[in-house]
């Protein structure tokens, strides 16, 4: 031990404190008035603490308040007896503390912050947020039933996107960016094509968004099985042709199968005079028109057809349903709406059906007209 005696009373300084070999040792300034601490074991120098209080532990040069390092893998080891917990505390001012930290007996690892834990990395890796019990590789856990739950993704600090749990527990897919989309891709024989796109530049949905758009990566065809048909509803893309219950469409639409239209029934005995304006879902109207005897027949019974413009392509069938018999019936007369016309004559606009049990198929020509293709 070398001693430095310094005038004054009982005033004893020393600047070294070592063993006798002179190997291991505390050092207190190795220069003139460096101000540091130094820790010598086995000849060489192990830590050190400088002016400003920083500790450096493998270092002479800390460059923070504590900096360890090696000369290979560096570790930092924080341990506890069996059953109890080894923890990391931070605290910053009089905010509150928050801990990294293993349970007693478990090699799990928690982060607690804001009082309580948030995160946890179970033994199989499983981590859990708002959850000590992961279930699943990532599981996230809202705080009450009817929170939302979600995962928002960002770019320089602005809202992207987000998926999660809304308050009406809907799991939602959220594209934030304006007028961009949500899209989904499959591995086609190890192609990558796209499957789905919810287009947020249009308000529609697109499914298998037409080919040259995206680079030519769409799937051509589309489908929608039922419990016992594969080919319930389907779509050939590269033919533009759509099948219900058919995987080979010949038409713009194939149904292999039955059709139903929808089908009104009116019974206007004993309603003289009655009117009536056909609606948008009507396809066949169905007209009893004979007498029971209770009543008057006095007067025809009268339909008012929809707007040829507003109804391009769409098909009526009217029908005198009061069938073949000697009773005497009501007449049926078909109107146009205000400006129309049956068979592009400007001046017909009102026709009527000319016997009983008898019918009329009429179409429009989206203009001004409503054409028989049927009596």
């Amino acid at each position: 031990m070398s001693r430095r005696t310094v005038a004054g009373p009982k005033s004893v300084r020393e600047n070294t404190l070592e063993d006798v070999d002179g190997d291991t040792k505390v050092q207190v300034e190795e220069s003139t008035d460096e101000d540091k601490i130094r820790f010598d074991t086995a000849g060489v120098e192990r830590m050190v603490i400088t002016d400003a209080g920083a500790v450096g532990i493998g270092t002479s040069s800390p460059d923070n308040t504590l900096h360890v390092k090696s000369p290979g893998t560096t570790h930092i080891k924080i341990e506890s007896d069996a059953g109890s917990e080894a923890a990391l505390k931070l605290k910053s001012g009089n905010e509150q503390s928050a801990y990294v930290w293993q349970p007693g007996n478990t090699s799990d690892l928690r982060f607690y912050v804001g009082g309580a834990d948030r995160m946890h990395i179970d033994n199989n890796g499983n981590v859990g947020i708002g959850t000590t019990d992961p279930s699943d590789l990532l599981t996230i856990n809202a705080a009450a039933d009817g929170d939302e739950c979600f995962i928002q993704f960002k770019e320089a600090g602005v809202e992207r996107a987000k998926i999660g749990i809304n308050t009406a527990n809907n799991l939602v897919f959220h594209q934030q960016f304006m007028n961009k989309h949500i899209v989904f891709k499959v591995n086609d024989q190890g192609v990558t094509r796209e499957g789905i796109r919810l287009n947020g530049a249009v308000p529609e949905v697109v499914i298998n968004e037409q080919h040259g758009i995206n680079g030519d990566d769409s799937l051509v065809d589309f489908r929608v099985e039922s419990d016992s048909n594969t080919h319930m509803l389907f779509v050939d893309g590269s033919a533009d042709k759509i099948g219900i219950n058919t995987n080979t469409p010949k038409s713009s639409l194939s149904i292999n199968g039955s059709l139903a239209l929808n089908v009104l029934g009116i019974n206007s005995v004993n309603d003289p005079g009655t009117t009536y304006t056909v609606q948008g879902t009507e396809c066949v109207i169905l007209i009893s028109t004979r007498d029971t005897g209770e009543g008057g027949i006095n007067s025809d019974i009268t339909l008012t057809l929809p707007d040829a413009s507003d109804n391009p392509g769409r098909v009526l069938t009217i029908k005198d349903a009061g069938g073949y018999c000697d009773v005497v019936g009501r007449g049926i007369v078909l109107n146009t709406s205000s400006g129309d016309n049956f068979d592009g004559n400007p001046v017909t606009t009102s026709i009527s059906l000319p016997s009983a049990a008898s019918f009329k198929k009429l179409i429009s020509d989206g203009a001004l007209s409503w054409y028989e293709i049927g009596n």
